[in-house]
């Protein structure tokens, strides 16, 4: 199975360099790894920038020269924050547009970032993939009128207050359904590679939904009823995913500790939190999971054993890909991130993911480890007919190097297309490097 993305669909690539040449849908096992990094929008953290509120142009500019960034440290994966508390960074028909772009809560900014991101992201071949937080919904005082309403004015009595927050009450069928087509236009109106689900849990133990599980709750315990509740929303969005977009990668970025093992005892996401990440693996509805193990290494003096969490979720992937999610910008991290990637490469991850993008930005350290290109990891249990070779490959001199020219090969037996091409430069030696 060819990679999901869209960001080569050229007949004619130019390359730069001299060498021998492959052109290939399928690369071998060991060029495959996902890195990636959370571009946080919330409050513009990574981008928008505050100061650039009502200004398209230059909003468009400045994430231009973060993905250029992100490219050049040679990352495949761009989770782009898109729905931060019941609001959107695109064009829903269901939640006002975020005060981060236009300076209040429902003005339009006049132009998509989603559809700009994706759209740059492909040119530069990366991967995008629109992070969404499920149930946390909204934070500090109520949200100011918009059109369309925000949910907490427009359906209170599917939200409830949990400290500074207010929640999704997960309980109620019509806010399930409610989110699971939030999910849904997504899917349906955007060239993305993956949904990335976050916040898809309760806020704690002691969230107060007594009156919904009186109502709903029909006789199962409290937290296997909130597990349930959480499980719908996730199996709706994979379901709507599978439906309309079969290439679509879904997965979750889970609290990091799932029970306590011996090495990491903390905030665990099955018993406290009604989030069974595990759960959507093993019973497929989650094609990958990026737990958040924001801790440091055992030898540089942390209490929680990062290296340990991640055996711990590898070892429970039910085959479905673990993505480890790190914590740069904890000092301990940041300054040995290499560490933490080798770590999480022998510990039997597909990947990792950097939360989040100010504190790699330019990161020297990364360029270092990722001398190369890749492709992220493909999803072997969605399609096990791979797509045909390019056909009629053929290389020839050009003034600045070597152009390749293929032809289509058609369908392969399952109807299915490449939906783009990677190109491999070789130096003779069997080494070789994307293009």
């Amino acid at each position: 199975m060819i990679t999901k993305s869209t960001y080569i669909s050229l007949s004619t690539v130019l390359l730069a360099a001299l060498g021998l040449l492959f052109c290939l849908t399928v690369a071998r096992a060991q060029e495959r790894e996902l890195r990636g990094v959370w571009l946080t929008t919330l409050q513009g953290l990574d981008w928008p920038n505050p100061g650039l509120r009502g200004k398209a142009e230059a909003q468009k500019k400045a994430l231009a020269v973060i993905l250029d960034d992100i490219a050049a440290m040679n990352l495949n994966t761009v989770y782009f924050q898109v729905r931060t508390r019941g609001n959107a960074f695109y064009r829903s028909s269901y939640e006002p547009w975020a005060a981060e772009l236009g300076g209040r809560l429902g003005k339009d900014p006049g132009w998509d970032p989603l559809e700009y991101a994706i759209e740059q992201c492909h040119d530069r071949g990366l991967e995008i993939h629109a992070w969404v937080n499920v149930c946390k919904v909204w934070s500090h005082s109520k949200p100011g009128n918009s059109v369309p309403e925000h949910l907490v004015n427009a359906h209170p009595e599917w939200v409830a207050r949990y400290d500074d927050d207010y929640w999704l009450d997960a309980g109620v069928p019509e806010a399930r359904a409610y989110t699971v087509s939030v999910m849904e236009e997504l899917i349906r109106d955007y060239d993305l590679d993956g949904i990335h689900l976050d916040y898809a849990r309760y806020p704690e133990a002691k969230f107060d939904d007594k009156e919904t599980y009186r109502r709903y709750g029909n006789g199962q315990a409290l937290q296997d009823w909130r597990r349930s509740n959480i499980n719908s929303i996730v199996r709706g969005v994979y379901d709507a995913a599978q439906r309309l977009k079969p290439g679509m990668h879904v997965g979750s970025a889970p609290i990091g500790i799932y029970t306590n093992i011996p090495g990491a005892r903390g905030w665990e996401a099955y018993k406290v939190l009604a989030q069974d990440a595990r759960t959507w693996l093993r019973d497929g509805y989650g094609d990958y999971a990026v737990p958040q193990l924001y801790w440091g290494m055992k030898k540089f003096g942390s209490r929680i054993d990062f290296e340990a969490l991640v055996r711990d979720w590898c070892a429970h992937s039910a085959g479905r890909h673990i993505y480890v999610g790190t914590a740069p910008y904890k000092p301990e991290v940041g300054n040995n991130v290499t560490d933490y990637v080798k770590a999480s490469r022998a510990n039997g991850a597909q990947g990792i993911v950097f939360f989040r993008y100010e504190h790699i930005a330019g990161s020297k350290a990364l360029r270092s480890i990722f001398k190369t290109k890749v492709l992220a990891p493909p999803l072997a249990w969605r399609d096990e007919v791979p797509p045909l070779p390019p056909i009629e490959c053929i290389q020839q001199p050009a003034v600045e190097g070597h152009i390749v020219t293929w032809d289509d090969p058609g369908p392969a037996e399952d109807g299915d297309r490449p939906r783009f091409y990677a190109v491999y430069r070789g130096n003779g030696t069997g080494e070789r490097t994307l293009v």
